[in-house]
């Protein structure tokens, strides 16, 4: 990571670290009325969800990220299912859609590289 002191100015730079490996998408989906449950686009799976935010339902705005498997008991949270199938919200905030981004399961869900080592070996080494 690297700043231009003299334009961008920065006071303060969050950082995190993950040792993951997959591609980092990000969707909106539609969440089922009455159950909180979302499901990644494209027959993907969740590795690692990173961020999700309740654009349409009773209760909308940034969510805290909970611990994947986590079962979701407070407003304006978000976790990834145990499996990874799909995102947990709560179930009375109503939400029927949400953008989520998260670290996809390498090598699962329509048009994803059988193996991971594929997009390394075209990345760029340039650096």
């Amino acid at each position: 990571m690297s700043f231009n002191v003299a334009t961008d100015a920065p006071s303060a730079a969050e950082v995190t670290y993950t040792a993951e490996e997959g591609d980092i998408i990000e969707e909106i989906i539609p969440v089922v009325p009455g159950t909180g449950v979302g499901t990644p686009l494209a027959g993907r799976s969740v590795r690692r969800l990173l961020a999700a935010t309740q654009l349409a339902g009773t209760v909308t705005g940034t969510c805290t990220v909970d611990q994947r498997g986590f079962a979701v008991a407070t407003t304006r949270h978000a976790a990834a299912s145990a499996t990874g199938a799909a995102v947990q919200f709560l179930v009375a905030d109503a939400v029927s859609s949400a953008l989520i981004r998260y670290i996809a399961m390498p090598g699962v869900g329509n048009g994803a590289p059988a193996v991971l080592g594929t997009n390394l070996d075209v990345a760029d080494k340039n650096y």
